[in-house]
């Protein structure tokens, strides 16, 4: 019974081939991006969660806290985690990992240049069980001066050659040896380093020929450098924990105003919820995820499935009305009211299952888009297909259901004469197919309105000013402590360059590519009234080479042509305000809050607010210091260019740097344009986008094939209809009307209920930015003309190619 039930189900499918052709294609859509969705989470939400035991691993996170300003860290001291260890219960390891500066490192076959080395000790291991290829995890990192490198990089430097017991020289730390070789990082792991090593931290200060200031914050209680993780033991309670870690440290931290708590962060949350807790080591935060971007993206697979459904539903309601006689005769013949349900259900999951391998197609060949676009590095292994299977089958099973169960269960309820008479009704006579329709437009109509308000965002913050010059401005890292003491003669050198207007030396670079210090201000008539500004270093050519304005006062280059010293600090328009409001900031002393000591800095001029900082955040109060501060050494140059010679210009940038330092024979001279590194820092705001771009095409195209398969089985079932008019006189626009008054009647109501819908949900994305542009009403109103256009076309077409048929063909097709 049952084969001959799939008997005819495969019967009518390939009768009725044009409109299964619909329903198949919109379920393939739809069910390849709710796959792409499952891989996706699960990608996501298992981040960091293959490590043995992995819910008792924890990140400790130090808060510090004043004038209701909490300011998280996930860098502690480094002698943090002895004391920690040897003094309390509970925890069953714990171990400290910090990043190094870039190194030159030399094997016996190759010399070249690393930035992704991190340093850690004995107990890594025991904390994350990463896999070897080579050595033993267990003793790996047992030794210092003992070092455990990716396959990538020991490919890189060993080639073929098996690479254990072999040397490894790191340039400020020495001769170690490799003593294991680990697997592929996975991919939804937070670490990217490159190599791991158990190093002496008295070693490399040996060799660093930096300010005495940094080798002593680097050492101190008062330095943020390591990581700091624990495996708690089975049972303990990691509130507990932190309260210890409070009452300890306490007795080392030098005397602050702040008040300081500890928190232990799961290592799961790491990926989503690290926003606010300051995590500079790119190696050990990896690429921060957003959790609220994952959401969306669900949403919109999950909206595109649902169009897929409606398409399917509508269109399988309406053809049973074609069924009505079959519905007739076999009651005539004895069958039952489950058996005609039963026939319905297993056409409509025959049609949903047949699109399963042809999805899983579409799904591998979405892969590459997806990654390139979001950045998420995905793969369709065994266990992903499992997933998407174990989704997908449930999920097949209840769509073929609910779309055939509405036609099953109406039609077996007709008295047998309605069913061999056919009359059941027209296609346009069913509220629940006019709901699916309103409910499809009302859902095509609000993501085409997100869609408009996204890239009107996003072009808004692209082009809006920001204060200052990014064009042909190119970014040098100072990676090696070597070069700041060549930093006067690397100037003059490069400035010397035809093609280069200026060089500026900066703590940071500004604009959200790397968060700014806080340092807490005090004014001599507030002296209890601790505010927290953001701080920058800059030298005197940073303001000319970026043009940020100077409205009062003056740089840091005095009238006699000297640099002032490190007492002098520029201030902004907000810091002005909130410090001096009307009176003149200028000669005017502040203090700044050190760790040891506090600072008395004298306010020589004022620069115009700019957006140092991200766009979904205000201008705030900031702090400008000159870069022999005793807070921040210099990190970073900017060097403006000139001229369409820009590849020329920095070979030789490149060439007068290797005058100072080695560079890297691979890598060459690290540098970024400045405008890159801003688009790049709002890279998730315009996948956000391009996320809404492909549910807005995704959307569309699942509509009109919809409404295309609905209006032409609409202007079928009506065939005799419009014979009839026509023979009686009705004009071409006449029938064009009456085939299209009803859709664009339900089109229409599904807009109104779509704006109220696109207001909220866009209105709540928009809070994620601090500036926004004016939103009128003729941007609801382009989206309304959109989907009736969306509607008009289709529905106009095969409304006039069914007007255009002969009345004697029409009247004699029944």
């Amino acid at each position: 019974m049952f084969f001959n039930y799939l008997k005819i189900a495969f019967r009518n499918i390939t009768r009725d081939k044009y409109y299964s052709m619909i329903s198949f294609t919109g379920l393939t859509i739809g069910l390849s991006f709710f796959g792409l969705m499952l891989i996706t989470m699960n990608h996501e939400f298992s981040y960091d969660s293959t490590y043995t035991d992995s819910e008792r691993i924890y990140r400790t996170i130090l808060v510090s806290s004043s004038n209701q300003v909490e300011d998280k860290n996930a860098q502690l001291p480094l002698p943090f985690s002895e004391v920690i260890s040897s003094d309390i219960e509970g925890i069953e390891a714990i171990s400290k990992v910090y990043a190094i500066p870039q190194q030159v490192v030399e094997t016996h076959q190759k010399r070249g240049r690393m930035d992704d080395l991190v340093a850690t000790d004995a107990s890594f291991f025991k904390i994350f069980d990463l896999d070897l290829v080579a050595g033993n995890a267990s003793t790996a990192l047992e030794n210092q001066m003992s070092i455990v490198l990716t396959k990538e990089i020991a490919q890189r430097f060993y080639g073929d050659e098996d690479p254990i017991g072999k040397t490894f020289e790191v340039e400020m730390y020495g001769l170690f040896t490799v003593t294991g070789v680990l697997d592929d990082l996975p991919k939804n792991s937070s670490f990217r380093f490159g190599g791991i090593m158990n190093a002496s931290v008295e070693r490399y200060l040996e060799n660093f020929d930096g300010p005495d200031w940094f080798r002593a914050y680097y050492t101190s209680w008062n330095g943020r450098v390591a990581y700091t993780y624990v495996k708690l033991s089975d049972g303990a309670n990691p509130e507990y924990i932190s309260d210890q870690f409070e009452s300890i440290a306490s007795n080392y931290f030098p005397v602050s105003s702040a008040t300081r708590t500890f928190f232990l962060q799961p290592i799961h949350d790491v990926h989503f919820h690290s926003s606010d807790i300051r995590a500079n080591i790119s190696e050990l935060n990896g690429t921060p995820g957003n959790v609220q971007y994952v959401y969306i993206f669900a949403a919109l697979a999950i909206l595109i499935l649902s169009i897929a459904c409606i398409n399917y539903m509508n269109l399988s309601s309406a053809r049973s009305i074609k069924r009505t006689s079959e519905v007739g005769l076999r009651s005539v013949f004895g069958a039952g009211k489950g058996q005609l349900i039963l026939q319905f259900l297993i056409q409509s999951i025959l049609i949903a299952s047949l699109c399963v391998l042809p999805s899983l197609v579409v799904l591998q060949l979405m892969f590459p888009y997806f990654e390139t676009l979001t950045g998420i590095e995905l793969s369709l292994t065994l266990g992903d297909l499992l997933t998407v299977g174990s989704y997908a089958i449930p999920s097949v099973l209840i769509i073929g259901a609910i779309s055939g169960l509405y036609p099953a269960i109406v039609l077996s309820r007709f008295q047998l004469s309605q069913t061999v008479k056919q009359t059941v009704g027209s296609v346009q006579s069913s509220l629940f197919r006019k709901g699916l329709v309103i409910g499809q437009f009302a859902l095509t109509y609000s993501i085409i309105v997100i869609t408009l308000i996204a890239g009107r965002q996003l072009n808004f913050i692209f082009d809006k000013e920001l204060g200052f010059t990014d064009e042909q401005v190119v970014v040098m890292e100072i990676n090696d402590g070597r070069l700041r003491d060549f930093i006067p003669d690397l100037k003059q050198q490069v400035t010397n360059h035809p093609n280069v207007t200026g060089i500026a030396g900066m703590t940071r670079m500004i604009s959200g590519y790397r968060e700014p210090d806080i340092i807490e201000v005090t004014r001599d008539n507030m002296p209890d009234e601790n505010l927290p500004f953001s701080f920058y270093g800059f030298d005197e050519d940073v303001l000319p080479v970026l043009d940020i304005e100077l409205i009062q006062g003056r740089n840091f280059l005095s009238e006699g042509g000297e640099t002032l010293n490190q007492t002098s600090v520029l201030i902004n328009q907000s810091a002005a305000q909130i410090l001096f409001e009307n009176e003149s900031p200028i000669n005017q002393i502040i203090s700044i809050d050190g760790e040891e000591e506090n600072y008395e800095m004298t306010v020589v001029g004022v620069v115009k607010d700019f957006h140092y900082q991200s766009l979904h955040e205000p201008i705030g109060p900031l702090i400008i210091g000159y870069i022999n501060n005793p807070f921040v050494g210099i990190d970073d140059f900017a060097i403006r260019l000139t001229g369409n010679q820009i590849p020329e210009t920095i070979a030789a940038i490149e060439q007068i740097v290797g005058n100072f330092i080695e560079l890297d024979e691979e890598a060459g001279l690290e540098y970024e344009f400045l405008n890159s590194m801003i688009t790049d820092y709002y890279k998730t705001d315009a996948i956000y986008r391009s996320l809404f771009m492909i549910g807005a095409w995704t959307t569309i195209a699942l509509s009109i094939f919809g409404l295309v398969g609905l209006t032409a089985f609409y202007a079928e079932m009506r065939t005799k209809e419009f014979g009839i008019r026509k023979v009686l006189g009705a004009s071409l626009k006449d029938l064009v009307t009456i085939q299209s008054t009803l859709f664009l009647k339900l089109i229409s109501i599904a807009i109104f209920i779509g704006i109220p819908a696109s207001i909220l949900t866009s209105q709540k994305w928009l809070q994620n930015f601090s500036y926004q542009p004016e939103l009128g009403a003729g941007l609801y109103i382009v989206a309304a003309l959109c989907t009736l256009c969306i509607a008009i076309i289709p529905i106009g077409i095969i409304s006039f190619k069914t007007s255009m048929q002969s009345p004697i063909h029409q009247i004699s097709s029944e």
